[in-house]
């Protein structure tokens, strides 16, 4: 039986949130702790499966919680659970939480969210994935730039001048930021020299997005075995399709899952390239899909390997279960279009589009989102993203 421990220091929300567990209480075992310090003793006596905390507390606040959680108790799935006016102290939180719930928060969106967590991890941490890892001789680290710039913009007071000075540190970088913003969706027909005018015309959140991309994919030589740049404006096509079909509070999520779905290819290639050339072959030999042919020569598959390593980059819980999910989201179920789903559906459209066939989308998940009759509709805004690529 899972174990869960809610942490909040004032008890009238601990028993509220114990009377929405209440139905669950036959599956759940359910502790609770009012302080950072009272929860960390708790957790020295006995092991638990997930870590469900309030931002704001005296003395230790949920930050500074998890923090210790992470490093004395790694294998804890670690939520945040916060109210709007906590986002400044939340932010804190990014590096140590998997994933941030917003009071109030329901019992049933709460267990859900906290099982496809212990779902995730379970797969992120199979034994073949983590042997295959261990076999590398290095692993692709997180982006610098990108690092640096999500840093800055995570603070109250950073201006574009400090921005401009960050991505100046990468003269290839600024660069590729510079061609960006002259391109004539961002240029309006005045060009742009200047890498503080490029901030200010692409506009922060396309500034970050085109760092991770040109990062991500300088990955350096894939030993003939890909064509970095189409995989490139693949996964910027997946990006603009998936963030295009959800709820606004998921389009973060599902372009930087999009934008990073095949990671784990890149790591492949570039890291086991004779494993690479197997899978190929295989491919090739006995028309299998990339799926199946890597989970028969490796046991895991790019989406897992992908996943494992946006894991260890510290990326948001959300885009490292889309990217694992890119094969099918029905492992996870889930009754509305999510970032997962809108990954998996972007990801076939694209294969569909360039292979000039119908998607490969499993109907029974279109059938029971209730999502059927976009299919036609979808190919060709996938047509329209692929065609203005090219």
């Amino acid at each position: 039986m899972p174990r869960l421990l809610l942490v909040d220091d004032e008890s009238k929300v601990l028993e509220g949130l114990e009377n929405a567990l209440f139905d669950y209480l036959d599956s759940w075992e359910i502790e609770t702790a009012t302080s950072g310090q009272a929860a960390l003793a708790v957790l020295e006596e006995s092991k638990f499966d997930a870590i469900v905390t309030d931002m704001r507390m005296p003395g230790m606040d949920g930050a500074d919680l998890l923090v210790k959680i992470k490093d004395e108790h790694p294998q804890l799935v670690r939520m945040v659970l916060s109210g709007h006016s906590e986002v400044e102290a939340a932010l804190r939180a990014l590096p140590v939480a998997h994933q941030f719930l917003s009071k109030p928060c329901d019992g049933k969106q709460l267990i859900e969210t906290i099982q496809r967590a212990l779902d995730l991890r379970d797969r992120v941490s199979d034994e073949t994935l983590c042997s295959l890892v261990a076999r590398l001789s290095d692993l692709p680290t997180r982006p610098t730039t990108y690092s640096k710039l999500m840093a800055l913009l995570a603070t109250d007071d950073w201006s574009l001048e400090e921005i401009a000075e960050v991505l100046s540190q990468d003269v290839a970088l600024s660069l590729k930021v510079l061609k960006r913003a002259n391109t004539a969706f961002f240029s309006r027909g005045k060009t742009i020299t200047e890498v503080r005018q490029a901030v200010m015309r692409l506009g922060v959140e396309n500034l970050s997005h085109i760092v991770l991309a040109a990062e991500v994919f300088d990955v350096g030589h894939s030993k003939g075995l890909l064509d970095i740049e189409a995989l490139e404006r693949k996964c910027l096509a997946v990006a603009q399709f998936a963030s295009s079909i959800v709820s606004d509070d998921l389009k973060e999520y599902s372009f930087l899952a999009g934008l990073l779905h095949e990671v784990g290819t890149l790591v492949l290639v570039t890291k086991l390239p004779d494993q690479a050339r197997r899978v190929r072959k295989k491919m090739e030999d006995e028309k299998l899909s990339v799926f199946d042919a890597e989970s028969e020569v490796l046991g895991v598959t790019h989406a897992e390997i992908g996943a494992y390593l946006l894991g260890l980059w510290g990326m948001p819980y959300p885009v490292i279960e889309a990217v694992c999910l890119q094969r099918s989201p029905n492992d996870f179920a889930s009754e509305e279009l999510d970032h997962s789903g809108a990954v998996y559906i972007a990801n076939s459209l694209y294969e569909a589009t360039r292979c000039a066939e119908l998607p490969r989308i499993d109907q029974g998940y279109l059938e029971r989102l209730g999502l059927r009759d976009e299919l036609e509709l979808w190919m060709k805004r996938m047509e329209e993203i692929c065609g203005a690529d090219d």
